[in-house]
């Protein structure tokens, strides 16, 4: 791996890790922070360096070595899998990294438009369905 590529990696773990804590304070607020995070990330990256497969492949590797290394760890001691309702930040990561990648390959002001209305309907509107099925999920589970 070349050291831009690495270090794209390592920037995209260490903002991860900056903003997890958000999702303490609220599910909505960690959604919006992680999908912008991501989409700025990719797009800012991509107009640096180009080559949207590997920087947006390092971008995800980064985001997700932390919950891959502890849905490892948690297989092996046992325990319980993550719980549904953290995916969703996965997810909006992960829609962001897309997202960033498709404005840097059509840069339009309708396309950025767009992926706006994506977001807000993921982050604001979608949020609730999805931790409203989680806990009818869970619910029937017990």
């Amino acid at each position: 791996m070349s050291k831009r590529y690495f270090t794209i990696f390592l920037t995209s773990l260490a903002a991860f890790l900056a903003v997890s804590w958000t999702l303490g304070i609220h599910h909505c607020d960690a959604s919006w922070n992680e999908s912008v995070l991501f989409f700025v990330m990719t797009y800012l990256y991509l107009k640096k360096y180009g080559h949207p497969l590997p920087v947006a492949l390092c971008i995800v590797a980064g985001r997700f070595l932390p919950n891959t290394m502890l849905a490892v760890t948690t297989l092996l001691v046992g325990e319980e899998i993550r719980p549904l309702a953290s995916w969703y930040m996965d997810m909006m990561s992960a829609a962001g990294v897309v997202a960033g990648v498709v404005y840097y390959k059509w840069q339009h002001a309708y396309v950025l438009a767009a992926l706006t209305a994506v977001a807000v309907i993921l982050n604001t509107l979608v949020q609730p369905l999805w931790f409203e099925l989680v806990q009818h999920l869970t619910i029937n589970h017990h």
